[in-house]
Formats: structure tokens, sequence, C-alpha cells
């Protein structure tokens, strides 16, 4: 009983109503970053440049804790989320990360290897990003920002600093300005909706003209 009228970008929402206009004038970069893939898209005005999909997300985190840690997805997952980048793990003391499993059993791992793991992948995963942002041919300025959102990576913590220094710019996390809801994991959808709701309005206000002449 549902009919499809039409597809909107989450891209396009999120440039649109988040990403602000001065930013947009002189250029910047979105990553909107998955699950299983992460979309790069370069703005200008109001328009979208270039865009590409790599097969590159939280999975790609996930399954190399899962394989060089040799722990569940759950434990790697929660681990994941308790991550934070930049921590000195080069003082010579031996620093733990605790984390409950499934059976509500605590389990202890060395952050040193945690860090070496998850920062490798991320490492890895913003070399193929800046690579892309290369191919696109598109020439930035030195004061392009980059926006980050999306629930693969974005809400890591410390991952503004880490991929600032990989990027080499100012990398901000896009984050929705809602009470309830201000997460980047959040921030396509609402951008999407945005822009639906605003295209519904201006179709009626159109129909509306053209309904007074009969």
């Amino acid at each position: 009983g549902v009919e499809v009228q039409g597809y909107v970008s989450a891209v396009i929402g999120q440039a649109a109503f988040m990403i602000p206009r001065q930013e947009k004038q002189i250029g910047c970069v979105l990553i909107d970053s998955g699950f299983a893939t992460t979309t790069i898209a370069i703005l200008q005005g109001e328009g979208i440049l270039f865009q590409k999909t790599i097969p590159f997300g939280a999975k790609q985190i996930i399954t190399d804790m899962m394989k060089g840690l040799n722990i569940s997805y759950s434990e790697a997952d929660a681990l994941k989320r308790r991550y934070v980048f930049g921590l000195d793990n080069d003082s010579g003391q031996m620093q733990l990360m605790h984390i409950m499993d499934r059976t509500d059993k605590a389990r202890k791992y060395e952050t040193a290897l945690v860090s070496e793991v998850i920062e490798a992948r991320m490492r890895d995963t913003l070399e193929r990003i800046a690579a892309v942002i290369e191919e696109s041919g598109f020439r930035l300025a030195n004061r392009s920002a980059v926006y980050l959102t999306g629930g693969g990576f974005s809400m890591m913590h410390g991952i503004r600093q880490f991929s600032s220094a990989i990027l080499e710019r100012n990398v901000q996390v896009l984050t929705p300005q809602s009470p309830r809801i201000n997460s980047a994991v959040y921030a396509g959808v609402l951008g999407a909706v945005d822009y639906i709701c605003m295209q519904n309005v201006s179709m009626k206000k159109s129909r509306g003209l053209f309904g007074r002449k009969k």
C-alpha cells in the first residue's frame, strides 16, 4: 500500500541543511561512514561535484579485531566503541581496557594491542579516502574543511584529531541540531527528511499559485 514517489540522497540532505553555507561556497568534503561502506562527496555551492562509495567502514575495524585478538563480534564492537585515539601507549606501563562480555563477565584487553589493530585499519581507510579526494580531480582550497558523519567511525573518541593528522585538513564531526537525536549517526536520515519536507513545502506553494487560476 506504499507508493514510492522518489529517492533522495542522504548526502544531499546533509549538505543542504547541516553544513554552513560559507563552507560550501569555498568547497568542502563530506565523509559519510557506515557499517560496510563509506561515501566521500565533494561539495561546492549547492551542488555535489563528485561522489564515490568505497567498501570500507566499521565492519572492517570489527573484523580485524575479531581476527587479531581472537574475540567475538560483540566484544570487538564494544572495544571499538570505547577506544580513544591518541592515548599514550608507550609509557612503559601496561594499560588495559575493560569490557563486559555477553555473559556479564569482565574481560581485559591490552590497550596497545587494541590500538595497533584499530589505528592500522583506520589509517588505511583514511588514506584510501585521501586517494579518492585526489582522484576526483577537484582542487580544494587550503582552508576547505572535511565533515565526518554516519555511524561507522565518526563517533569514535578522538577520531577528529586522528583524521585531521592523516588528511591534513580541518576535520569536524557533523551533528544534527536536534535535542534528542543530536548524533552523527542520525545526520543522514534527518538531512534527508529536512530536504524532503522543504521540497514538499515548495511544491505546495507552487500548486497554490496555479490553483488560483481558473
